[in-house]
């Protein structure tokens, strides 16, 4: 039986990035990282095996694209103390 794939949005920053790695360890499912674009970071994922998905959280159509066969996912949206309201509820909407 194949494994199923997670999503992580948000695995290069703290929180994400240790959810990823336990899920690493468990090895229980496939793992895809979104990614705005190709980084240092997404280099190392896929050389450790992982998928990467480049897509935008304000971008809906990357986010379909980057969830096509996902079983679950698991996301981290970007906040920060001047963001402002709209682009917060673009993303959660997305």
């Amino acid at each position: 039986m194949s494994k199923k794939t997670l999503l992580i949005i948000g695995a290069s920053g703290s929180q994400g990035g240790k959810v990823l790695k336990q899920l690493q360890k468990e090895n229980k499912f496939n793992l895809r990282v979104l990614q705005r674009k190709e980084s240092e970071f997404s280099k190392k994922c896929v050389e450790e095996g992982l998928e990467v998905a480049i897509g935008d959280l304000y971008n809906e159509e990357s986010l379909v694209n980057a969830t096509k066969g996902v079983y679950g996912i698991f996301s981290v949206l970007t906040t920060s103390i001047d963001m402002k309201a709209e682009a917060e509820i673009i993303q959660e909407r997305n």
